[in-house]
């Protein structure tokens, strides 16, 4: 007569799992921890698309919109350089705007690198400051500047 919680009942308690049984633990693991990253990577597209919508949005209110840090140098030039050609740009300082890391995430995407600045001219996106200074020194910044309506002269 076998009592409950003998003999076999203990004996298969106390093996080791099969080779089978770790596998499908560690697929199993493996799956969700790719699950997670799958999840993680729409939310960052959905939060990217967002911030794409909003950068459009925005680049379309003024003649010249500039996506900023304040402490970019390279930012700093390129607004001076602007500046100095009587255009009153829209500046947005991503490190002093609540959603500026999904943005800038978003200006990476759209391809500016590095992210700061990034400079749009009659709601198109122009390019980053080397993009904007081959523009000045060929010219042709005056010009764009013109037809986007930010200098008359």
């Amino acid at each position: 007569m076998q009592v409950h919680g003998s003999s076999s009942f203990n004996t298969t308690r106390h093996t080791k799992p099969s080779a089978s049984k770790l596998h499908n633990q560690h697929f199993l693991f493996w799956h969700s921890n790719i699950s997670v990253l799958v999840l993680i990577a729409l939310r960052t597209l959905v939060l990217c698309g967002s911030e794409m919508d909003r950068i459009a949005r925005l680049a379309s209110q003024k003649a010249v919109v500039i996506f900023s840090k304040s402490s970019c140098c390279m930012s700093h030039a390129i607004k001076r350089l602007f500046y100095e050609h009587g255009v009153s740009p829209m500046i947005i300082e991503l490190d002093e705007n609540s959603r500026g890391r999904e943005m800038e995430l978003a200006l990476i995407r759209l391809g500016c690198s590095p992210s700061v600045p990034a400079v749009f001219i009659g709601g198109r996106f122009v390019g980053n400051a080397n993009t904007v200074l081959t523009l000045q020194v060929n010219g042709s910044l005056k010009k764009m500047l013109k037809d986007a309506g930010a200098i008359w002269l």
